[in-house]
């Protein structure tokens, strides 16, 4: 099973799935919500990735200068520590797609990058 991870040269970043790991994300989808499925993810599959979600607190969300409901993945350093200039992606679409979803029917979701 395999998830890749390539930034483009636009800055977005295309995560893509194989055909079992596309199955996984069906079996996983019926027993648990979008919500709880990314911590599962990133921590598994998408290695120095984090994700800020939707779980996150208000604090968060003011410290982030962002006010939104997606899921953003900000970027560590490789030994999981903070970067210097971390590069942070959202899922623009998520009030009207699932993005695990995109993921499991395409095989592949693209993130875009947030810029300031």
């Amino acid at each position: 099973m395999k998830f890749r991870k390539t930034v483009w040269p636009n800055g977005n970043l295309k995560i893509t799935a194989d055909n079992e790991a596309r199955a996984w994300i069906k079996e996983q989808l019926k027993e648990c919500s979008v919500i709880n499925l990314w911590p599962v993810f990133v921590e598994e599959f998408i290695g120095f990735y984090y994700p800020w979600l939707r779980l996150a607190s208000d604090d968060d969300l003011c410290d982030m200068g962002a006010l939104t409901s997606s899921p953003v993945l900000i970027e560590t350093a490789n030994n999981g520590g903070p970067s210097s200039n971390p590069r942070v992606w959202w899922f623009p679409n998520y009030q009207i797609e699932n993005e695990f979803e995109t993921l499991k029917n395409s095989g592949r979701l693209v993130m875009t990058l947030a810029e300031e």
